[in-house]
């Protein structure tokens, strides 16, 4: 049987054979830019129109217990936030996009995806973290297929930045059999392992300690989880799973915070949605940057690259 390594690299080498052609992608790069193309895929899709998101009815005692949870340990898990309606809409759209030979991250070209960022249960909860915040233009929908064996991304942490969180919300159910999240709270994981440095030498002691101290973290569909940007984390193997797994992720900075250069601009949660343009330099930066980790993804670099001028 493959082993992590194995399969990746088959990945990659599908990736390599399956390039685009220059006219293939001179034709997705004019499709990208024309907001009539995308609203033709599905009636779900909206650029500026779009009913806002309804969520699902929380107890006001179990936001305060995710409020306190992201406060006190640096990450939450959260009931179901979104309404049946609103994840009915959203996956409608990632549907769309993907039968349409697109990677799923092209779905953030509705408005839909940005008003996630929006929601005043998201807003409660991460200001409770990291006071009031803007949105950075890092957003990712994840897929992970029901086949066994396959999984989210491998462990990592987002960076060793402050006042940044990330907050990852499910689509579908996110099981101990699909894939869902696992991460260290950072009271677990050892000062040795706390690094990017993926080179670095440390004890097996501290290795041991650090899956000892492993949360999985499963979900409804519509629930979310939040950590900050130096919590370890990754998404898990699936094993024999009955469904695939589907999620979106949206990053936070705090607002007194000069934004990096891969951060820049940080978006204003008030107010009008980012405009088309922006969307689409969203997508590009993502594939960009996140393509190394979903090597299907890949493919699409070429068209990144012609829409992030």
């Amino acid at each position: 049987m493959a082993d992590a390594a194995d399969l990746r690299a088959i990945a990659l080498d599908l990736a390599a054979q399956f390039q685009l052609e220059p006219a293939d992608v001179a034709t997705r790069v004019d499709h990208a830019r024309d907001p009539q193309y995308w609203q033709t895929l599905s009636p779900d899709i909206h650029i500026g129109a779009a009913t806002p998101l309804e969520e699902a009815s929380i107890a006001a005692s179990d936001l305060d217990r995710c409020a306190s949870a992201f406060q006190n340990d640096c990450y939450f898990q959260s009931p179901r936030l979104l309404s049946t309606e609103s994840l009915r809409r959203l996956n409608a759209i990632v549907d769309a996009v993907a039968k349409a030979g697109w990677p799923a991250v092209f779905a953030i070209v509705s408005d839909e995806f940005w008003q996630c960022a929006r929601l005043p249960s998201i807003r409660q909860i991460v200001a409770a973290r990291i006071g009031e915040s803007r949105q950075a233009l890092q957003l990712w929908i994840h897929v992970v297929p029901a086949i066994d064996r396959a999984g989210g991304w491998m462990p990592h942490f987002d960076g060793m930045r402050d006042q940044r969180v990330t907050v990852w919300i499910a689509l579908t159910d996110a099981t101990l059999d699909n894939g869902c999240i696992y991460l260290v709270p950072p009271d677990s994981l050892p000062a040795s392992m706390r690094t990017m440095d993926l080179q670095a030498r440390v004890a097996m002691t501290d290795v041991m300690a650090t899956l000892h101290g492993a949360r999985a973290l499963p979900i409804d569909a519509g629930a979310a989880i939040g950590w900050d940007f130096d919590v370890l984390h990754w998404g898990a193997r699936t094993s024999r799973p009955e469904s695939s797994r589907r999620a979106m992720s949206l990053v936070f900075v705090g607002a007194h915070q000069q934004p990096h250069p891969d951060e820049d601009p940080l978006l204003s949660l008030d107010g009008d949605l980012p405009p088309f343009e922006m969307r689409l330099r969203a997508i590009a930066r993502a594939i960009t940057v996140y393509g190394e980790r979903e090597p299907m993804a890949r493919r699409f670099l070429p068209v990144a690259r012609l829409l992030d001028r």
